[in-house]
């Protein structure tokens, strides 16, 4: 499980100040559209994965779906998402299968 930086990098300047001032910048930014992390991620995982493997991440508000395009076009298999307990959509699981 990941909980990889999701805010769009010009939405930390409006979170919460005891987010913003204290959480490493680098544990926040996602990059411009906050979903750079979760294309490395999707990239790399063909070959970290075993066969039958999981991939599992935690997304930001909304994010569900684009994280799961992204991992489906590396090739894994969708699975999910689950549901946080506020039930908004908040972990994206993907399984590997070696073809």
């Amino acid at each position: 499980m990941s909980n990889p930086p999701y805010i769009e990098a010009e939405a930390i300047v409006r979170l919460m100040p005891e987010v913003a001032r204290f959480e490493p910048k680098v544990a926040l930014d996602g990059g411009p559209d906050g979903l750079v992390a979760y294309r490395t991620i999707a990239t790399a995982s063909p070959a970290l994965v075993a066969s039958g493997g999981r991939v599992l991440v935690e997304a930001g508000e909304g994010q569900v779906t684009e994280i799961s395009r992204i991992f489906a076009s590396a090739g894994l298999t969708l699975e999910g998402p689950w549901k946080d307990l506020a039930g908004i959509d908040r972990v994206v699981s993907a399984m590997h299968s070696k073809h």
